[in-house]
């Protein structure tokens, strides 16, 4: 990915911002390796 145009460029902010998308980020993966999980039973 390519952040270097300034397009996409990701806005930290706050601590608690970059701990709340954090939280997101570990919960969609997360769910990601369960449903993969479940697809191979």
């Amino acid at each position: 990915r390519n952040w270097g145009d300034g397009s996409e460029e990701p806005s930290w902010g706050t601590p608690a911002q970059t701990a709340a998308l954090s939280a997101e980020l570990a919960q969609e993966a997360k769910s990601s390796a369960e449903m993969g999980v479940t697809e191979r039973r």
